[in-house]
């Protein structure tokens, strides 16, 4: 065959691709030498559970990004930020800006785009379009937690394709009762974010009240009952409020103007 083998299983463990603004590491595994004997290639196929990408000597690697790219997402620009992140990434593979793509052992590599939608059912589409790809080797998301939690993550773990988020902050993702065998992330997890404000609050505010405005996401919540969990820990009260995704900036400034009764009539620790 005089190809490439790369190795699932150990995809991250050699060659890395530098996602130079978020810092997404891949690589290729110990089959990414070149190989002329088909035996030694579908024996190392074999051993791996999750079997192998196979590319031509003139094909190209397929990297997905699943992102959140539709237009109610330019607002925050994060998910098209991301998308600006890998391609400058695969520009710099050969060491220099130039607006030319570079290679990976050879290969050129080619960059499949689908939207996660800020949403799981989204995320679902996303990952099976992608994970229909016979070539496809890894892929660059999710934008937002909500699409990647018994999302994206599940989809391609069961393909045994590795999924590297830049902005997934939800704790249960890298939990270790829950976390998946293909996924990792480069963004900080909400444990740490929510563990730091409370602590800061509560020496602000000790023995204090504080008001929580969730929408109900899966970002929203896993950093709501973080703050939450350390604020109480620390000797404070916690009056948390979910408001709809549909809700308008009216209904959030409602929300803080007419906080729940008790939590006007009263401030005591607990």
């Amino acid at each position: 065959m005089g190809g490439r083998l790369m190795s699932k299983r150990s995809f991250t463990l050699r060659v890395s691709l530098v996602m130079l603004v978020f810092g997404v590491v891949a690589g290729c595994g110990n089959g990414s030498s070149t190989v002329d004997s088909r035996d030694l290639i579908d024996a190392t196929c074999e051993d791996d559970p999750y079997g192998c990408v196979r590319y031509e000597r003139t094909q190209p690697v397929d990297i997905g990004a699943l992102l959140w790219l539709s237009e109610e997402s330019r607002t925050a620009g994060t998910g098209v930020d991301s998308q600006r992140g890998v391609e400058l990434a695969l520009d710099y593979l050969d060491g220099d800006f130039d607006g030319a793509t570079g290679k990976v052992l050879g290969h050129d590599v080619e960059l499949d785009l689908a939207d996660d939608g800020c949403d799981p059912k989204q995320g679902i589409r996303g990952a099976r379009m992608l994970a229909s790809r016979e070539d496809l080797l890894a892929v660059v998301g999710t934008t937002c937690s909500s699409a990647a939690i018994d999302a994206a993550a599940k989809v391609l773990s069961e393909k045994g394709t590795v999924l590297i988020s830049p902005t997934n902050t939800a704790p249960e993702l890298t939990d270790r009762r829950s976390h998946l065998p293909f996924y990792a992330r480069t963004a900080p997890n909400d444990l740490i974010q929510g563990a730091v404000v409370g602590d800061f609050s509560v020496k602000r505010a000790p023995g204090g009240t504080a008001l929580v405005l969730s929408d109900g996401s899966a970002y929203s919540d896993s950093l709501a009952e973080s703050f939450s969990a350390r604020f109480e820990d620390g000797g404070g009260d916690v009056e948390r409020v979910t408001l709809a995704p549909t809700d308008t900036t009216s209904d959030v400034s409602n929300a803080l103007s007419h906080p729940p009764a008790d939590l006007r009539t009263s401030s005591t620790s607990r």
